[in-house]
């Protein structure tokens, strides 16, 4: 057993030294990047470390004995118990941490609302209990979160107090949310691999925003649900999928209204999924097809339907009050200025939170105006400034730039070593996969065009795409090694291709959960006691 392991950990520290020693004589100019990238480059040699001993423990080596040994140690040698018991013990070691840091940062940190629109909210929040939650919002902030924190407040609080509870309530609401994306994820994978990526989303992304007084948390959480509700609806429509998909939606919605330019797209690719279908009954009448067609669409006027009803109160005050049912400041008049100035000088200081702004028409800014305006240039140019801020967005968080992209890494990997196997499970989620594309593309570009306007301080716009993109990544890999298996491989795997196509995640996910918790033990604590995260 301890020459086992001597033989083991030898050869390990003998390879990631030779690696870490090479990388920093030919990195040596670039030391600054290559130190924020390490974690990557040491997960490329642990994984293949670990991917020699999975491979060599399928035969009777040393690495096999040690294996085996470590396998019948007391109750850990019944593995639905050694799971079970290793995932309550991580909760409640790693929930522990996680609250310690949301709320030491929210004490030490985040103690000025007026430095972001958190003091908008606590504002919101407060005329919405005054009024007995008439008061809907300013159009800007969207009426949900606003009314969770009203439920809080009363009348002897006072502002600061009620700014301390908000943080407080935000840190814990987060956790909340982190045990229902373990559910939600349970529904796609094993349990295991829903912890995992539980894991890295609650370290990577909420720790950081859990002491903030804003909806974020909330929204990424349900636009992800949302999200899963469309692809569900994509593969398998059904009335009963609709309702829920249209109920999910609404609330998403009254969270944030960017969910909407996800809804027109599920909306387009579902009628050109269900129209094409329909136009391959060659044989048929074009009434028959004409009533086939209509069979196929109900599912979607169904999510429409249930979307408008549940916010037809919201709807009906916004037409009422502003003149157009889907008034959103952002979308009907920010967008369309070049700059936060603009914002202040225009339709803001004229009353859009309250009415339609009190300016000449002329003056009202909207999308043909902005292109008589404006040259081509121009817009390229601000558009590239917006793509240069998103990519700043994408590398500067070290945790969210790292997973990501090690999980990118992995699914060429994957489509790399089973090209055929690859497209032929692309081609039977085709619509799934085009939405995907289409989803994360339409909404960098659109957060792109957007970020002059919130000068360039928008990186949360950003991250709302990191569960649903994260989730497609992992999905695609677990699944295309599965789906399509070759008889060969139901047996014992002799090939490494083949080995790495069964075993891919299994090998790197163990070397993430390491990493990741290197990273809680040296890079938290650090950044929850000094950075800032409102953005």
């Amino acid at each position: 057993m301890i020459s086992s392991m001597i033989f083991l950990f030898f050869h390990l520290f003998v390879f990631l030294g030779i690696v870490f020693v090479s990388l920093s004589l030919v990195l040596r100019n670039y030391l600054p990047y290559f130190i924020r990238l390490a974690p990557f480059f040491f997960l490329i040699t642990a994984v293949g470390v670990q991917g020699l001993w999975l491979l060599k423990s399928k035969y009777p080596t040393r690495f096999a004995v040690l294996r085996n040994e470590i396998c019948r140690i007391g109750f850990l040698a019944q593995k639905n118990n050694a799971d079970k018991y290793l995932l309550v013990f991580s909760v409640l070691i790693f929930g522990s941490i996680y609250a310690y840091w949301g709320i030491t940062h929210a004490i030490l940190v985040n103690q000025d609302p007026m430095l972001s629109d958190q003091h908008s909210y606590l504002l919101i929040a407060k005329q919405a209990h005054d009024t007995n939650f008439q008061y809907l919002g300013d159009r800007n902030r969207m009426p949900i979160y606003p009314f969770l924190l009203a439920l809080l407040y009363r009348n002897d609080v006072s502002a600061s107090e009620f700014f301390e509870l908000g943080k407080v309530f935000n840190v814990y609401l987060s956790i909340i949310l982190l045990f229902g994306l373990y559910l939600v994820l349970k529904r796609s994978f094993p349990g295991r691999h829903a912890f995992l990526l539980t894991f890295i989303i609650a370290f990577c992304l909420f720790i950081y925003k859990s002491g903030y007084v804003q909806p974020e948390l909330l929204f990424y959480f349900m636009s992800f649900v949302s999200y899963l509700m469309m692809l569900k609806m994509i593969g398998q429509p059904q009335v009963k999928w609709g309702i829920a998909t249209g109920i999910v939606l609404a609330f998403t919605y009254l969270i944030k209204a960017s969910v909407l330019p996800g809804l027109v797209l599920f909306l387009a690719i579902f009628l050109i999924k269900q129209s094409l279908g329909v136009w391959d009954f060659q044989s048929l009448r074009l009434k028959q097809r004409l009533i086939i067609l209509a069979r196929k669409i109900f599912p979607i006027l169904i999510v429409v339907f249930t979307f408008i009803l549940v916010l037809m109160p919201y709807l009906s005050e916004n037409k009422k009050v502003f003149g157009s049912y889907f008034y959103n400041v952002n979308t009907t008049f920010y967008v369309w200025y070049d700059n936060w100035d603009q914002v202040m000088s225009g339709t803001k200081a004229h009353g859009d939170a309250v009415g339609w702004p009190d300016l000449p028409d002329e003056q009202i800014p909207n999308m043909q105006k902005y292109i008589k305006e404006h040259t081509f240039q121009q817009m390229i140019d601000r558009f590239a400034a917006g793509a240069k801020s998103q990519y700043k967005n994408m590398v500067d968080p070290y945790s969210f730039f790292n997973y990501p992209l090690i999980y990118s890494i992995l699914l060429v990997i994957a489509i790399t070593i089973n090209f055929r196997k690859s497209l032929t499970f692309a081609q039977k989620y085709i619509y799934q996969i085009l939405f995907f594309v289409l989803f994360i593309g339409t909404n960098l570009v659109l957060y792109a065009w957007y970020s002059p306007i919130a000068n360039h301080f928008d990186a949360r716009f950003l991250y709302g795409l990191y569960i649903p993109y994260l989730y497609s990544v992992y999905w695609f890999i677990n699944n295309s090694a599965k789906e399509f298996p070759e008889k060969a491989e139901q047996k014992q795997p002799r090939t490494l291709p083949r080995f790495t196509r069964l075993n891919l995640l299994k090998i790197a996910n163990p070397v993430l959960i390491g990493l990741l918790i290197v990273e809680i033990a040296r890079h938290i604590p650090v950044e929850m006691t000094t950075g800032w995260f409102a953005k």
